[in-house]
């Protein structure tokens, strides 16, 4: 991230270089790429009152560097007045439209169908694998209640005494 800004900085001198439009065109293209790297693994949801979770919190601060540099401006500035002057949206909001952008893909594409049931299935195994389970067998009705589908578990097992109800996988696409 420092090289980022090091070269925003060197690009945007007072007196000469880039514009405030291209300085910002750069801001947006290199620096912020680089803030939101992963983001739909990192990002915590924030809604439009609270302030940034996380390590949101700590890339507002670079964010904030980053739009002095393409503005000009003192540190006495307001971060508000930063982000309104270079029509450039809060971190944590921006985050926000990105990561439901990347979920609404997700969805449409058929994959977020997939990623659910993985985190069944594996969240599956790994029960079985804690009894200690060594022989599989095909037993339809408790991988329909856990997964949705068929598929092999252990034989010579009673499953009765497992209770499962639908297991609910650590994916956030529900």
């Amino acid at each position: 991230m420092n090289t980022q800004m090091l070269a925003l900085w060197r690009t945007t001198a007072s007196t000469w270089g880039a514009t405030m439009p291209k300085a910002r065109h750069i801001y947006q293209a290199v620096i912020r790429s680089a803030l939101s790297y992963g983001a739909a693994l990192w990002h915590q949801h924030t809604s439009n009152a609270s302030k940034p979770k996380g390590l949101t919190a700590k890339l507002q601060k670079q964010q904030n560097k980053g739009l002095r540099t393409v503005l000009g401006t003192f540190k006495a500035t307001p971060i508000r007045q930063l982000e309104t002057e270079s029509y450039v949206p809060l971190l944590d909001l921006w985050l926000n439209g990105r990561i439901a952008r990347f979920q609404a893909r997700m969805e449409h594409s058929g994959i977020a169908q997939k990623v659910k049931d993985a985190c069944a299935t594996s969240m599956l195994k790994a029960v079985l694998r804690l009894v200690g389970i060594k022989q599989y067998l095909a037993v339809d009705d408790l991988m329909r209640t856990v997964v949705g589908t068929s598929s092999m578990i252990p034989c010579n097992y009673d499953v009765t005494h497992l209770n499962i109800e639908r297991a609910s996988p650590t994916c956030q696409w529900s």
